[in-house]
């Protein structure tokens, strides 16, 4: 009967296959699954939920240009110039035609 024997050992081969198989699958898991929560942290550690980082920059928003005038950071005319230039509007102040709002600046001494 060396061919029962044969068949044994085929079956233990396999089951042994079977069982480094399940241990490499269950530390491949762990693996993934403790990189995905590293990635999570570092994730919330530099990008904050809320887009933390656009609302702390004044940036060219119109939002933004309504902080910066309520802070009296700029005037109400830069105000009105630097809005129509973020909406896309052009003119950036030319339509009044004052050397002071198109940011050219004239000389006193005549």
């Amino acid at each position: 009967m060396p061919g029962a024997g044969g068949a044994g050992l085929g079956f233990g081969l396999a089951a042994g296959r079977l069982a480094d198989v399940l241990i490499w699958g269950c530390v491949l898991i762990a693996v993934v699954l403790a990189l995905g929560f590293v990635l999570v942290v570092l994730r919330r550690k530099y990008h904050p939920a809320g887009g933390g980082e656009r609302q702390e920059r004044p940036g060219f928003s119109v939002e933004g240009l309504e902080a910066l005038r309520r802070q009296g950071q700029i005037s109400e005319e830069e105000f009105r110039r630097l809005r129509r230039a973020a909406l896309g509007l052009g003119g950036g102040g030319q339509e009044t035609g004052d050397p002071a709002s198109s940011g050219v600046e004239e000389d006193d001494d005549g």
